[in-house]
C-alpha cells in the first residue's frame, strides 16, 4: 500500500482575473454596487472597460445597453482600496445608479444627466456639459460638486436619510430640491427655488433667488444665504 506523502499533494491557488473587455453596445446606464473606485473617461478609441480588480469577486454583465456590476454572493473576502474599474466611453449615458460603497471620482456630467446613489456611495463631480441634470441620494451617500460652471438651466436634487449633496459651487437658474429625514443639501439658485424640506433635514440655499416656493414639514430647516 502506497503511503501518500505531503509533497505528493498539489494545491493550485485561484489566480486573479483582470484585464480589458471591449464594449460593443451603446451604453445608456450603469448599475454598480461594489466598494471600489469606478472612473469614467472619454475616448476616441473603442469603448472598453478595464478591470484592476479580481473579476472572480464580481458579477459583470452588459445587456440592452446596461452595465451591471455586483459583488458575487459567495465572495467573502474584502476589496482593496487600490482596486478600480475604468470605463472608457465615446457614447452618452442617460443614467448612472450607484449602490454600496462605490467611489466615483472626477465624474464628467457631459456623459450623462442623471445620477442616483444609495447606501455609502460617494461621487465627486467636476464637469457639466448639460443644462438640465438630476441627482438623487439615499442613506449615507454623498455627492460633492467640485468645480464651477457659469450656470446650468435646471437642477433637480433630492436627498433622504443621512445622505448629503453639496452643490453650492454649481450655479443653477432654477432649482427643485427635496430633502427628508437627516439629509443635508447645499445649492446655489439664481432665479427660482422650489424647496421641500421634510423631517429634520437641512437645506442651505445660496444666491437668494427672487422667486422662492418652499414647503417645510416637521422641524426641517431652510436657510437662505446671499
Amino acid at each position: 500500500m502506497r503511503i501518500l506523502k505531503y509533497f505528493d499533494i498539489k494545491v493550485e491557488e485561484k489566480k486573479e482575473e483582470k484585464g480589458v473587455e471591449k464594449l460593443t453596445e451603446n451604453i445608456r446606464r450603469i448599475d454598480i454596487s461594489i466598494p471600489c473606485h469606478f472612473n469614467i473617461h472619454f475616448t476616441d478609441e473603442e469603448p472598453r472597460i478595464s478591470f484592476n480588480i479580481n473579476k472572480r469577486s464580481i458579477h459583470y454583465s452588459v445587456k440592452d445597453g446596461v452595465i451591471l456590476i455586483t459583488k458575487r454572493s459567495d465572495y467573502t473576502q474584502g476589496f482593496n482600496t487600490n482596486e478600480s474599474i475604468d470605463l472608457y466611453l465615446s457614447k452618452q449615458l442617460s443614467k448612472i445608479t450607484l449602490r454600496g460603497d462605490t467611489i466615483f471620482e472626477d465624474v464628467n456630467f457631459g456623459l450623462f444627466d442623471h445620477l442616483e446613489m444609495t447606501n455609502s456611495a460617494k461621487a465627486t463631480i467636476n464637469d457639466f456639459k448639460k443644462n438640465e441634470i438630476s441627482i438623487h441620494t439615499i442613506n449615507n451617500a454623498i455627492v460633492n460638486i467640485d468645480s464651477e460652471k457659469p450656470f446650468i438651466e435646471y437642477l433637480e436634487i433630492s436627498a433622504s436619510s443621512n445622505s448629503k449633496i453639496y452643490a453650492k459651487n454649481l450655479n443653477a437658474l432654477k432649482v427643485h430640491s427635496v430633502s427628508a429625514s437627516y439629509a443635508q443639501i447645499e445649492v446655489h439658485a439664481i432665479e427660482e427655488l422650489n424647496a421641500e424640506v421634510k423631517g429634520t433635514s437641512l437645506q442651505t440655499v445660496y444666491g437668494n433667488p427672487p422667486a422662492i416656493d418652499k414647503k417645510i414639514e416637521s422641524i426641517g430647516n431652510l436657510k437662505i444665504v446671499d
